[in-house]
């Protein structure tokens, strides 16, 4: 019994510092979140407009220019190919149409009706992991059905070990109700309890670790991301009395400034 309030000691130990965490992690990851929003308005509102204006302008002379190439080609390309299939050629799909079209061909071998089925599986339904759970839930739950206590004492015992079965079995936790039913019958009540409370407090450690470990991931995400490493390029910009999304839709006004000239040049020469 000291060994198992050890280790209950200790999970709520180690639970507690680990929910001080999530709580950390859950307040940075809303923080940074925040700063992403900030910076995802501002980008939409003053570089994607410019970016796709931009872009615009590159399909057209990307149009203009393939245009341009056809031309020149189709003026020199010969009228009709002079190249000839060699004697006795037979195309793929000829050959394709040859090969599946063979009357001698009749499809895959058909299974005979005679050829014995696979044996269904003869297991005793002992092994079955919902029959095991069940039959274990049914044992303990006859050893500590409230009816049979011969206190008052005895009884509300008994209904907070039926609570935490019940609880065991709706989550499958089948490797608690094991741990109860191999406690000796005359245990003390407490034990019950303790094992069960053990066992809970076991579950929830590894809950609260792939808790942990997800919020780490998101965190990483959002970090790593694009759109936060231009958030930290322009604070550090700010530093120096600069701003870098003024810096880059100027970039991007003169980019469509020179290429609007060279798409007014090609206008001219295709005309």
């Amino acid at each position: 019994m000291d060994d198992i309030q050890l280790k209950v000691k200790q999970l709520q130990g180690r639970i507690a510092w680990q929910e001080a965490e999530i709580a950390k992690l859950e307040n940075e990851i809303h923080g940074l979140e925040q700063d992403l929003k900030d910076i995802e308005a501002r980008y939409q509102k003053l570089i994607e407009p410019l970016i796709q204006r931009l872009e615009a302008v590159y399909d057209a002379i990307e149009e203009l220019e393939r245009e341009r190439r056809n031309r020149r080609y189709n003026a020199g390309a010969p009228l009709e190919s002079e190249y000839q299939l060699p004697t006795g050629y037979i195309s793929v799909e000829e050959q394709y149409r040859r090969v599946w079209e063979n009357p001698g061909w009749h499809g895959p071998p058909r299974r005979s009706r005679h050829q014995p089925q696979m044996l269904l599986n003869t297991a005793d339904d002992e092994d079955d992991p919902q029959t095991r759970l069940k039959k274990l839930y049914r044992r303990l739950a006859r050893l500590y059905h409230p009816d049979l206590a011969a206190t008052d004492a005895d009884r509300q015992s008994r209904n907070d070990i039926m609570a935490l079965i019940n609880d065991a079995y709706a989550q499958q936790d089948f490797g608690a109700l094991e741990a109860l039913a191999e406690q000796p019958e005359d245990a003390s009540q407490e034990m019950p309890l303790a094992i069960l409370n053990l066992r809970r407090l076991q579950q929830r450690q590894i809950e609260l670790d792939e808790l942990l470990l997800d919020l780490k991931r998101r965190r990483e995400r959002i970090i790593n991301s694009e759109m936060m490493k231009l958030h930290i390029e322009e604070k550090t910009l700010k530093l120096r009395r600069r701003d870098l999304l003024k810096e880059m839709a100027a970039e991007l006004e003169q980019d469509y400034y020179v290429q609007m000239q060279r798409l007014q040049e090609l206008r001219r020469g295709h005309s």
